[in-house]
């Protein structure tokens, strides 16, 4: 078996006064040729560096998960593993936590498996899809996860509570001919949402809602110019409680 290690390097910004490159952070993780390497980012906080591997005796996938901050410095590690009937399908970050969406098919549901950063401990949340849906992205606030994507070509988000541990449809988004151009989710577990749609005369604009953290639609405005296309756009929430778009 071929075995190496993985580097990560953080170069050091500035120079010396003879003009030397300092010598960048470094951290080496061994790795085999018998495991795949994921990265995922953690915002601010750092990144998570994943080794995954097989088990064939117990058929099952290994995940060793290393959360790597900003020094290069591994504080903490978790090993989580599964069998064949859950496939993993994407991941967020909310506060320095890893969440990761799995479908689970033996059980025939959806199951986000949020990783406690400082002790470890996981929680596995199960969401009974209502339907199949073409998923796009993943989004996690403090009161919430939001599943957004395509169903029969229309845009849609699901919002599961965490707290009810039940799912429902985000209101005001399933048109014909309309495109998810951005989520974007705010300190107070509300998130914003920018469509991309056709106007009525026949061009491209955006429409631009807010909702509060249980999905409730609380702002809508709409911007159709009449003599250009709008491509996309993104939101900024201001302090004053304001979208900037």
């Amino acid at each position: 078996m071929k075995s190496g290690s993985l580097l990560i390097l953080a170069l050091l910004l500035g120079f010396s006064s003879v003009a030397q490159l300092k010598q960048p952070a470094r951290l080496e993780i061994p790795i085999t040729d018998q495991q795949d390497i994921r990265c995922f980012n953690s915002g601010e906080d750092g990144v998570y560096l994943i080794q995954a591997s097989q088990d064939i005796k117990q058929r099952e996938i290994v995940w060793d998960m290393h959360f790597v901050d900003t020094t290069l410095s591994i504080r903490n590690s978790i090993q989580f593993r599964y069998n064949n009937s859950r496939r993993y399908l994407i991941n967020a970050s909310h506060n320095g936590d890893p969440y990761f969406l799995f479908a689970n098919f033996q059980r025939g549901v959806l199951e986000i498996i949020h990783f406690d950063n400082p002790t470890g401990d996981t929680t596995v949340y199960s969401i009974v899809n209502p339907f199949a849906f073409s998923l796009a992205d993943f989004h996690v606030t403090d009161e919430a996860a939001l599943l957004t994507g395509y169903y029969k070509e229309k845009p849609i988000i699901l919002h599961y509570s965490f707290a009810r541990n039940r799912v429902k449809v985000v209101p005001g988004l399933y048109n014909d001919r309309s495109q998810l151009d951005q989520i974007k989710t705010n300190e107070d577990s509300s998130f914003d949402v920018i469509i991309k749609e056709p106007t009525p005369n026949r061009r491209r604009g955006i429409a631009v809602r807010r909702y509060s953290p249980n999905g409730v639609l609380m702002f809508e405005s709409r911007i159709h110019p009449t003599d250009k296309n709008l491509l996309y756009g993104r939101a900024l929430s201001l302090p004053s409680g304001e979208i900037l778009v």
